[in-house]
């Protein structure tokens, strides 16, 4: 059956991970998948200066809208490709790094805080980032703010980092892994979420439902440890400090737990007063 198939990209692998995890993918997903790569190849065009990179991006954008896509909130792949047909930013950005590995196009996924979008290098060090849900360019400071990232997570080099393949691969692991966490089946989230962590331990949010997942699972040692390498490499992660005090509650360190509640809280009115 692979060997048939037309196009071996990320997001097929993602098909593929969701499809051998149990969750509701069809045949139609692939055939629907394979006809937006073969739509957008045929009017990509050469040439890599601003003006020709942001007209070929505009051009995947208008395919998915000729096909009914919109956006909506969601996190597994094959959600996103069915009818009536949303696409959020982790689904409209793999398939635009699909046609960039079928074009060979030089486009990068890019994480913040909670969300995803795609980078287009001009030359080795200057490139354009591309807000796949606003259909136009943002800057780093713009993510910045809009997410608010904490200075020390950019140092250490958490967000506005490109992926490497085995760390996007690593990003669908724990979009699995939250699924399995929404449905309470502690022992797949956990599953998924190692997986995740394997092969990117630089992902707090992963982390972050790892620790969760232990915590339900009362393994409360090894959630402290996930949710402290979750805070360690964002300082300011809010979720994590919230988790980490349940932890700590359940273990009786009511101090630590408070410590953490309020840290969680302070932080939290940090962020709505800077919107």
């Amino acid at each position: 059956m692979e060997d048939k198939r037309p196009y071996r990209t990320i997001t097929h692998r993602c098909l593929d991970m969701e499809r051998e995890d149990g969750f509701n993918v069809i045949p139609a997903d692939y055939k629907l998948l394979d006809k937006l790569i073969k739509n957008a190849e045929s009017r990509i065009k050469d040439g890599n200066s601003k003006k020709n990179a942001i007209e070929n991006l505009q051009t995947i954008d208008d395919v998915l809208t000729k096909n009914g896509f919109g956006n909506q909130t969601g996190v597994l792949f094959s959600e996103g490709l069915k009818a009536p047909r949303g696409i959020n930013c982790y689904v409209r950005s793999l398939i635009y790094k699909s046609i960039a590995e079928v074009k060979d196009l030089p486009i990068e996924l890019v994480i913040v805080p909670g969300h995803i979008f795609v980078r287009w290098y001009l030359t080795d060090k200057k490139y354009l980032n591309w807000e796949t849900t606003a259909k136009t360019e943002f800057s780093n400071l713009q993510y910045i703010l809009m997410f608010k990232i904490s200075k020390q997570s950019i140092k250490n080099d958490v967000y506005l980092r490109n992926l490497k393949r085995n760390e996007e691969t690593a990003l669908q692991f724990n979009n699995q892994g939250f699924i399995w966490c929404v449905r309470k089946n502690w022992h797949k989230a956990k599953q998924n979420l190692m997986n995740s962590i394997k092969l990117d331990d630089k992902n707090p949010i992963a982390l972050n439902n790892l620790g969760k997942a232990l915590q339900e699972m009362g393994d409360n040692q090894g959630s402290i440890e996930y949710l402290t390498k979750a805070i360690d490499l964002d300082p300011e992660f809010v979720g994590a400090y919230q988790n980490r005090s349940v932890t700590w509650h359940n273990l009786g360190e009511e101090d630590k737990s408070i410590d953490d509640c309020l840290t969680g809280i302070e932080l939290e009115n940090e962020k709505i007063n800077k919107k």
